[in-house]
């Protein structure tokens, strides 16, 4: 309820839908605005101008609306990263595509690459409607996807092949019907891409992408008669990576599981968790076959815990992992691909990262907001962490040198990671000052570490081994990022025509790290442009368009 800070007597009540009083409570009217002017469903927050009550600003699942005539009409504010991810998931195309499931805004599917300055949101659509939950992505064509929305209402879609086809599982007559959470786990096998995995109150497979469906486990949960909703229903789903038919099921009430062939025979493993707690993810490790962690929420029992534990033996023993991780319930963990140590774990209130496999934590708080995460997905190919926020979006992390950043290497004075190659843009020929908006290049990051701050410099040499650019840092204890515009000195290009921007020309180069008389090298390749296929020739970009 929120109150008219001049007038007691007239009110707001927010819920789906929202309505207003103006006499004390005694009546109620709709103040979601004219069908024109309406304001997104299921309002959460408003707030009215103390100086003037006609000025309200409204939250609610599709972001934030401004009245300034009392809620009659309401005009969206746009321009604010607020979606709320429930899932996060991405594809192996180049580059790749990140999809999620929203609260109340659909399945989604954007790019990686930050958009350009001034941009909106280019490159996002809908893939499926509803309050978007689980999708998953063949990544035999990253075209293939499977995807639900609330209540296991779910979908196989190929938009180029004009597919959009229900396979939700259907009960048979006289069984039990299928109980769906509101966000029902699917998983698409690590192993075999025509495999298809569910969570109703059984796991249920399907050897067909969704075609047909078969329970392949008993009833999991204890099927309590509590709630309004679905509830006694798997929320958690997982494969083992590296075996076949290895699997491992949670329930909302708190219930593990294992199965070792394939769902014929289920093992429970609850014992040594925390009893009756909403289980959050069970992650299978990418290098140990008896290796899983687990993670916990006590959110819906009115406690805040951080719920986190480690199996060596496929779940028959529980180690506690929490380490110095805060009392925030936890909604998922993610083992890196490329390092056994490497852990990362989202919060209601952040995110978290463990470099000695749980022994302890850390904060990954630069740049990223306190917010709920509630996903995240690794690209294993791009080296990135994907994280999916409910409030702030989806946000990306480069984490190829936290991966190498091993124990050896901290201990080092300095460490210089190899840089990845640059490509060159033709563009950068016709690039000239202008008043005109025009495209960013996409940077380059250099990363090194220090074991004790102070300063350092880090050199770009030519193959003559002559500077091109050059550094001061003073550079922090630990891993250390420079950020490269991808420019040289003006001075080391000869014949740079005036006000034009000195970009790296294409060659061999080499990256120097000096702290006093300690020295590390990588190389580092600028490639020149790629040829555009026949017939997509690139526009003349000095053309002016008025």
């Amino acid at each position: 309820m929120r109150v008219d800070p001049k007038d007691d007597r007239h009110v707001y009540l927010l819920g789906m839908p929202m309505i207003e009083s103006k006499d004390g409570g005694q009546t109620f009217h709709g103040a979601n605005g004219t069908p024109e002017y309406a304001a997104h469903a299921d309002f959460h927050a408003l707030w009215m101008d103390p100086s003037d009550p006609d000025r309200v600003v409204l939250g609610h699942d599709g972001g934030l609306d401004v009245s300034t005539n009392g809620g009659r009409s309401w005009r969206g504010i746009k321009n604010l990263p607020v979606g709320q991810f429930y899932t996060i998931a991405t594809d192996n195309a180049e580059p790749y595509r990140i999809y999620g499931g929203l609260q109340d805004n659909s399945v989604r599917m954007g790019p990686s690459e930050p958009l350009r300055p001034g941009a909106q949101s280019d490159g996002w659509r809908d893939i499926l409607g509803g309050d978007g939950g689980f999708v998953q992505v063949d990544p035999r064509d990253n075209a293939t996807t499977y995807a639900e929305y609330q209540f296991g209402s779910m979908f196989r879609i190929n938009a180029k092949a004009g597919e959009f086809k229900s396979i939700q599982p259907r009960h048979k007559l006289k069984d039990a019907p299928y109980r769906f959470n509101w966000m029902t786990p699917l998983l698409l096998s690590p192993h075999s891409s025509d495999i298809l995995y569910a969570g109703t109150q059984h796991v249920m497979r399907s050897l067909d992408k969704g075609a047909t469906w078969k329970a392949i486990s008993r009833d999991l949960s204890t099927n309590p008669k509590v709630g309004n909703v679905p509830f006694g229903t798997v929320t958690s789903l997982s494969e083992s990576p590296i075996r076949f038919g290895l699997l491992y099921a949670g329930t909302d009430d708190g219930r593990a599981w294992m199965s070792h062939d394939g769902g014929y025979v289920w093992s429970e493993i609850t014992k040594g968790l925390p009893a009756n707690r909403w289980i959050t993810r069970l992650e299978p490790s990418h290098f140990d076959e008896g290796t899983v962690y687990a993670t916990l929420s006590g959110l819906r029992n009115d406690e805040s815990a951080a719920y986190i534990f480690k199996s060596a033996d496929f779940g028959a023993n529980w180690t506690n992992i929490k380490a110095n991780l805060p009392e925030e319930n936890l909604n998922v963990i993610r083992e890196d691909p490329a390092n056994k140590y490497l852990l990362f774990a989202g919060s209601d209130f952040g995110l978290y990262t463990s470099m000695d496999a749980g022994a302890h934590w850390q904060a990954l708080a630069h740049e990223m907001p306190n917010v709920p995460v509630h996903d995240l997905a690794i690209q294993a190919k791009a080296h990135d962490l994907v994280v999916g926020t409910h409030g702030r979006s989806a946000w990306v992390a480069p984490i190829e040198a936290l991966e190498k950043f091993t124990a050896e290497v901290a201990a080092e004075k300095i460490h210089l990671f190899e840089p990845k190659k640059v490509l060159a843009q033709k563009s950068w020929k016709r690039d000239r000052p202008t008043w005109w908006p025009r495209g960013e290049t996409k940077g380059q990051s250099f990363w090194f570490s220090a074991a004790k701050p102070g300063a350092i410099e880090l050199q770009l040499l030519s193959e003559k081994k002559e500077p091109v650019r050059t550094w001061k840092i003073n550079a922090s204890a630990g891993l250390n990022r420079v950020d490269w515009d991808l420019l040289v000195d003006a001075g080391t290009i000869k014949g740079l025509p005036v006000g034009r921007r000195p970009f790296i020309l294409p060659g061999k180069y080499t990256l120097v790290l000096s702290l006093g008389t300690e020295k590390r090298e990588a190389p580092l390749v600028v490639d020149p442009p790629k040829e555009p296929e026949p017939g997509k020739e690139e526009p003349d970009e000095d053309a002016e368009v008025i």
